[in-house]
C-alpha cells in the first residue's frame, strides 16, 4: 500500500511515533521504580553519573590527546598508502647495503 502523504503529515506521523514511544518508556520506567521500591531509579542515576563523568573526562583529556596525535595519525596514513601503492605497482626499494 503506497501512501502519498504531504511532508507536514509525515512529520506529524514521525512526531506521534516518537511521542508514543517516549510515553511507553516512561510508563514502564515508572512501573519498574514502583515494583523495585526505587532501586531502578538509583541504578539509572548512578549510570547517568558515570556517563557524565566519562563525558567530562573525554572533553578534558580525550580531545586534547586526539589533537596532539593528529600529526602521527597523518604520517601513519601516508605510510600505509605508500605501502599500498608499492604493492599495487610491484615496486620495491633497491638494496643499497654494502655486502662483503
Amino acid at each position: 500500500m503506497d501512501h502519498n502523504y504531504s511532508p507536514q503529515q509525515q512529520q506529524r506521523h514521525a512526531l506521534l511515533t516518537v511521542f508514543l514511544t517516549v510515553l511507553a518508556l516512561m510508563f514502564f520506567g515508572l512501573v519498574l521504580v514502583v515494583i523495585s521500591n526505587g532501586l531502578v531509579g538509583i541504578v539509572v542515576l548512578v549510570g547517568g553519573g558515570m556517563f557524565l563523568l566519562g563525558l567530562f573526562h573525554y572533553l578534558l583529556w580525550g580531545r586534547a590527546f586526539s589533537e596532539a596525535t593528529a600529526g602521527e595519525r597523518e604520517e601513519e596514513q601516508l605510510r600505509r598508502r605508500a605501502i599500498e601503492i608499492e604493492m599495487e605497482e610491484g615496486w620495491h626499494w633497491s638494496d643499497t647495503r654494502m655486502r662483503r
